[in-house]
């Protein structure tokens, strides 16, 4: 049997979401979440699946199971974490080399997620974006928050991503991030509403605003199209 829940990204369940179920032996099976985001699903013995969850207003998200115990019944734990469209998504662990557009070794694992999240949705053009704290002029932030989208957006092409379905974008420091409830409940000194501009973070303790200015820089993916080599 494989059970599990289909969250969103910030980990509430979405209920009525599609668990869509293939094997290679010929199953092809379409079943909702409850109420509670979960589901289950009794499964053939010796037989490798794919699932694919969706949701309105989400993308896809597919897992994979690469064997089957054949031998004796066991419960699979398979969660899917869904990405919402049309907003801002921030993309955690992509580290770049101080003061360069130089991606770092422990930037692989949230690039390789990006890349298959493309993967399981190959209609959307999304937009990535780039983000920097407040320390610097504004022309010198504008270019290397430029050259650090377009950072991952080469490195999403070499992986096989069409270039058409990915926009670069430096937003420098003209976007400071809204404080929402779930960050404010991390860091009891930020008031939910804030913005993280300059003039606020300059009344910060200076151990505040290195955690301000580390929210501050930032990389994000945004959906632009879902419509991409359709018509």
């Amino acid at each position: 049997m494989v059970q599990g829940t289909v969250y969103d990204r910030y980990g509430d369940a979405i209920p009525s979401a599609t668990i869509r179920i293939v094997n290679d032996k010929g199953t092809n099976t379409k079943l909702r979440t409850d109420r509670d985001g979960t589901y289950t699903f009794e499964l053939e013995r010796g037989a490798e699946y794919v699932m694919l969850g969706t949701a309105r207003s989400y993308l896809n998200y597919s897992n994979r199971f690469y064997s089957i115990n054949r031998d004796k019944d066991t419960t699979y734990q398979v969660d899917f974490t869904l990405t919402p469209l049309y907003r801002p998504v921030r993309i955690d662990n992509i580290f770049f080399e101080f003061d360069k557009a130089t991606l770092l070794p422990t930037s692989m694992p949230a690039l390789t997620e990006l890349h298959k999240l493309l993967l399981d949705n190959p209609h959307i053009v999304v937009e990535i974006s780039a983000h920097t704290d407040r320390v610097g002029s504004e022309e010198y932030n504008n270019n290397l928050s430029s050259l650090r989208a377009q950072a991952v957006v080469d490195y999403l092409v070499a992986q096989g991503i069409e270039t058409g379905r990915l926009v670069a974008k430096g937003y420098g420091k003209s976007q400071p991030v809204k404080v929402d409830e779930r960050m404010a409940d991390t860091y009891r000194f930020l008031q939910e509403g804030t913005y993280l501009d300059e003039g606020y973070v300059n009344t910060l303790t200076p151990e505040q605003q290195e955690i301000a200015d580390q929210i501050n820089r930032r990389s994000e993916f945004k959906v632009l199209k879902t419509t991409y080599k359709l018509f």
